[in-house]
């Protein structure tokens, strides 16, 4: 069996990066290829814009007074985006990044919010060993919703829906 080759990948991108008139003269397909496929991708900006909406989210639950316990909490039930305490208040809350907040407003089907639930469940169910959450199943639990709108303030919907 001939041994495996190694891909190059990462010594073109180091030439890349430290000698780029190197890389001029190389036909575009190759340059291309050495980007990867899925720089321009849609599906890859709207996910990066969906992680710099959690991190805003974040950001404003922080400024509003509550403290981030976990980001992106998963476990095989769902994932949660964000999980904060305030005062006796565990809360889930759900990210929603859109072009306007009437694209946001239907976001969150009864379907993705069962979800949440489940695993907001799971989470109390388990003995959850995150920092913070000591106690998590004598909180009240709350579900909330963020939509973030580029070059918007967040809005915060509090107490989105009950189980």
């Amino acid at each position: 069996m001939p041994p495996r080759s190694r891909s190059n990948k990462p010594a073109l991108r180091a030439l890349e990066r430290f000698a780029p008139n190197k890389l001029k003269n190389w036909p575009a397909a190759a340059r291309r290829a050495l980007r990867g496929k899925d720089q321009n991708n849609s599906r890859r900006r709207a996910h990066d814009f969906g992680l710099e909406a959690e991190r805003i989210a974040a950001w404003f639950l922080r400024l509003k007074g509550y403290r981030i316990v976990a980001e992106r909490y998963r476990n095989h039930y769902g994932e949660i985006d964000l999980l904060a305490v305030r005062g006796n208040h565990l809360v889930a809350v759900e990210v929603k990044a859109r072009k306007s907040f009437a694209a946001c407003e239907i976001s969150v089907p009864p379907h993705k919010q069962q979800k949440i639930l489940r695993a907001m469940e799971g989470l109390i169910g388990s003995s959850g060993k995150i920092a913070g959450l000591a106690g998590a199943s004598h909180r009240n639990i709350r579900f909330d919703v963020i939509w973030v709108v580029r070059g918007m303030w967040p809005r915060h919907l509090k107490d989105a829906w009950r189980p």
